[in-house]
């Protein structure tokens, strides 16, 4: 494993080839031209992501996130910057982007009928929640960081930890994410991006539960 970091409170990196434990080269595949679809499938890394204890991912690791059954889409020749400053925050729309992002994932969240072991997990009212997301992302993505501003650091994978998720709820919340991203007026090289890096901390929250479940 490299010794690079990507800062889950700040840029994610962008997709590409990296090596298996064998030290083969292999590409992690998105979700696509068929992004409007379904998730069917959500590909689980077969080692554990590496986190440092304040939440940052370390490392090259990352889940492969894709559809069953196709291929990698061609990439948008702005797609390296995605990861570097601000890139991903402004291509998601900025603060105004994410905030209606955010909604449309909640509103879907209320629509789907495998979210709602998820859905109830969190308030009735889930302004707060919609607004803690919305913060997150903003910095999480290279922007502002609107949620230390307002409610402190967060460890993102511990402050679930006392969840029961586990993989139906895991590939509840991505479905649900998904069809929010794809809903929005995005590129399509972003949506890909942005789902696949979303996946990290998806896959990182399940395992930290199952976890401290069977501890």
């Amino acid at each position: 494993m490299d010794t690079r970091r990507a800062s889950v409170g700040t840029r994610p990196r962008a997709s590409g080839p990296r090596a298996d434990s064998a030290g083969r080269s292999k590409t992690i595949r998105a979700p696509g031209a068929g992004f409007s679809n379904l998730l069917a499938d959500v590909q689980d890394e077969e080692r554990e992501v590496p986190w440092r204890p304040d939440g940052v991912l370390v490392g090259d690791g990352r889940p492969s996130c894709h559809l069953r059954g196709m291929a990698s889409p061609p990439r948008d020749r702005d797609e390296s910057k995605f990861g570097e400053g601000p890139a991903s925050f402004l291509a998601a729309g900025g603060e105004a982007g994410l905030r209606k992002l955010v909604d449309e994932f909640f509103d879907e969240m209320e629509r789907a009928p495998e979210a709602r072991g998820i859905l109830r997990m969190h308030p009735s009212d889930l302004a707060v929640s919609r607004d803690k997301l919305a913060r997150f992302l903003c910095g999480w993505l290279g922007g502002p960081h609107r949620y230390t501003e307002k409610y402190g650091r967060i460890r993102l994978p511990h402050a679930h930890a006392h969840l029961p998720i586990g993989e139906a709820e895991r590939d509840a919340w991505l479905g649900c994410m998904m069809r929010a991203i794809a809903r929005q007026p995005l590129s399509d090289a972003f949506k890909d991006y942005l789902f696949e890096q979303l996946c990290i901390p998806a896959e990182r929250i399940r395992q930290v539960c199952e976890r401290d479940r069977e501890g």
